[in-house]
């Protein structure tokens, strides 16, 4: 079905949000905040 065309985002979908998240869990582990913050957190 190459007419289907769906924009996935998020954390899973690609090799930015892999690198995101891995970007989150160091920040995590070194009790930092998240460098990016994606605007519609619900965390802030």
């Amino acid at each position: 079905r190459p007419e289907l065309v769906v924009a996935q985002t998020g954390y899973m979908q690609g090799a930015a949000g892999i690198g995101l998240l891995l970007l989150h869990v160091d920040a995590f582990n070194n009790n930092r905040q998240p460098t990016i913050v994606f605007p519609d957190t619900p965390f802030e």
